[in-house]
Formats: C-alpha cells, structure tokens, sequence
C-alpha cells in the first residue's frame, strides 16, 4: 500500500497503522483507503484500486470526494453531510450506505469510517473500507418493482423514471428563472464522467468541462437559446479522465398554464464514435 504521509503513532486507541498494519490492509479482499481529515487519499490498497479503476499514482494526488463521488467539491453542504465528516467530528466509527460514481455510473456502497487519532488524540486521519451493494440492492429494488406490477400497484412516474435512467441519453429538466437543474438522468455520468449531484448543488458546472475552444460559444448560445427552443448545438467537453468527447446537445422550452417559460429540457448525446467515423 503506498502512502502520501509517514505514519505517526498517537497514544490513542485509534492509531495510525504501524508499516506492519499497513501490509495487512494493502492485503485485505475490501477495499480500504487511508484519508486525512480534508478527505486526501493518503493510502489505498490493491482492491480498491481495481474495483474503482484507479491509477495508484492518480489516487493519491485525489481527493475522495473527486476519486470516488466525481464531485469537484467535498460533499458537505446543506443538503447532506457527508457520513465521513461525522466520524472525525465524533471520533466514532460510522456505517453508512451511499451512492458513489465511476465513469460507467452508479455504484451502492456500504462505507464503514474508522477515525484514527494522533498524538493529541484528535482525530486526523480515517481508515475507510468500502464494499460494493450494487447488485444486491438492484435485484431487491427488481423485485419489489416486479411484485408491485403484480400487485398494480407501481405508478407511471416510477415506470417513467425507470426508463429514463436505462437509455444511453442524457436527459434534463432545468428552472430556468432559478437555473437550477430538476432532473437528470443516469447517462449523464457515463458521459461527463461526473456525479449527477454536483449538478444539483451547481447548475452550471457541466459547462466547466465544456473544451475552453467552444465554451465561450455553447455557454452564450445556451443562456440566448435553449428558452427560445433553438438550441442545438455540437460541441466537445473534457471528461474526468481526460479524454475529449462530442456532445449533440439540445434544449425544450416547456411553458407553465399561463404560457410563461419557467422550464426548460433538454437532450445530451455522446456523439463521439459518429465524429470518428466522420473524420476517419
């Protein structure tokens, strides 16, 4: 297990791992990550690095709110309170089930936060194992979808919903007097390669991955258009990993019962392979 920091011994119960600790999480099957208090990846051991599919030497120059939520920003706000947070603030271990991101989309884990004191005994480090619930989740949620068809008891927004996050589009619903995005749908992440919440708490921040050549353009064009119904627009953005990508964009106007615009919607599309073959 590689490690940005050298270990320091506290005379707490929680201290940090001795080098002889350290070769035991590095084996452990979990995936386990060492973080400092303002959640730098201080270590993380084989299996992480597999399941999430993250370069060693990335991981530790990231943030865990950036490697693993694909958030800019720590997700402490006043939406949430990040349940990491509340292990350093307690000195407590916490358990909680949250939502993560990858480029390929969600992930349901199970994080377990085991605060790790230093010598003054205040919590300054945390040692975090991770255990992927996906699948287990999915098939539950399948089966209580399945059985309220059975019943007739599933409405059409959940089937609606269920829909919308299996096609390979981005789709969304802006309040545009608020710019404050509504909805989004699932493909956004596997496009952009970032979380649908960093959408929520910032409207615009899809726009900061826009290619500096044509953000000037697309930023003008959807602030002038897309409530006018003429926006469409092709244009690249830089996704997390780095990569350039195609985007077909297009936006909706929808009017409220009095005509006024108060909404606007919108479809995203990766056209990356087509711009290939155009180009090949």
């Amino acid at each position: 297990m590689s490690s940005g920091a050298n270990p320091e011994f506290g005379n707490s119960a929680l201290q940090y791992p001795d080098e002889q600790g350290l070769g035991f999480l590095q084996k452990h099957p979990s995936c386990v990550l060492i973080l400092a208090r303002d959640y730098r990846v201080l270590a993380i051991n084989e299996a992480a690095l597999t399941h999430f599919d993250l370069p060693e030497e990335e991981a530790l120059k990231r943030y865990f709110y950036d490697a693993m939520h694909l958030n800019h920003s720590p997700c402490d706000n006043e939406l949430h309170t990040c349940p990491l947070r509340k292990a350093f603030e307690t000195g407590e271990s916490v358990t909680a089930e949250q939502t993560y991101h990858s480029g390929g989309g969600e992930l349901i884990i199970e994080a377990q936060a085991f605060p790790l004191a230093d010598e003054e005994g205040e919590p300054d480090r945390a040692v975090v194992f991770l255990r992927d619930v996906t699948l287990q989740r999915q098939n539950l949620n399948l089966e209580r979808l399945a059985q309220r068809a059975k019943d007739g008891t599933i409405t059409e927004l959940e089937l609606l919903r269920l829909l919308l996050d299996n096609v390979n589009l981005a789709l969304w619903i802006t309040d545009w007097d608020n710019q404050q995005v509504l909805y989004i749908s699932a493909a956004y992440e596997a496009i952009w390669g970032y979380s649908r919440e960093s959408l929520y708490v910032q409207g615009w921040s899809w726009s900061a991955n826009v290619h500096p050549e044509d953000r000037a353009r697309i930023v003008d064009s959807f602030s002038t258009n897309a409530i006018l119904g003429t926006y469409d627009e092709v244009y690249r953005i830089i996704d997390h990993e780095g990569q350039v990508r195609w985007i077909h964009d297009r936006a909706f106007p929808i009017p409220g019962e009095e005509g006024n615009i108060w909404m606007v919607a919108g479809i995203s599309e990766d056209v990356t392979d087509s711009r290939k073959d155009i180009s090949g």
